[in-house]
């Protein structure tokens, strides 16, 4: 499991350093591509979790929801550190409770398309821009971009304890 979780740090990681500063359509593609990696790709915990049977067993669905648990949080606090860090610095973030909304749609999307696979990407992207009050004719406030500086700092206490526990 903390490789699997590890693994998604990196990806996030990796997403934020390659991402086009000022670019937020082309984020949110981006970023709705690598969600749909995990959740829906082929080795997904989901997939090994009811490999063999038509119905998960239920220690399966328990270390599937502990899983999701320490993913999602995981995520989060590496979303903050670097993605919504380097946002704020250039737009105002328009939302309140930031770790708590980011939960609420991580949560809710991968709910979304376990509920509904064929979901079409362009109505994710829509409602992480509605859920985020992401504005795409939003300018940028007139602050240098230190994204540099944000993208190779470690990861918070916080993220780097769900990746090693």
């Amino acid at each position: 499991l903390e490789e699997h979780i590890g693994e998604f740090v990196r990806s996030i990681r990796a997403w934020d350093a390659a991402r086009e500063v000022g670019s937020i359509e082309l984020a949110l593609a981006d970023c709705i591509a690598l969600f749909r990696r995990y959740v829906a790709g082929q080795d997904s915990l989901a997939d090994q979790a009811s490999a063999g049977s038509d119905l998960p067993r239920i220690e399966n669905a328990g270390l599937y929801n502990r899983f999701l648990d320490r993913a999602v949080r995981a995520m989060v606090d590496t979303l903050r550190a670097t993605t919504v860090e380097a946002y704020g610095r250039r737009h105002r973030i328009a939302i309140e409770n930031v770790d708590e909304t980011f939960c609420l749609l991580l949560y809710g999307l991968i709910g979304l398309t376990r509920a509904n696979p064929d979901v079409d990407d362009a109505v994710l992207a829509a409602l992480v821009r509605q859920t985020l009050r992401l504005d795409p004719d939003d300018q940028p406030d007139d602050r240098p971009d230190d994204r540099a500086a944000i993208s190779t700092d470690p990861a918070p206490a916080d993220a780097e304890q769900h990746t090693t526990q």
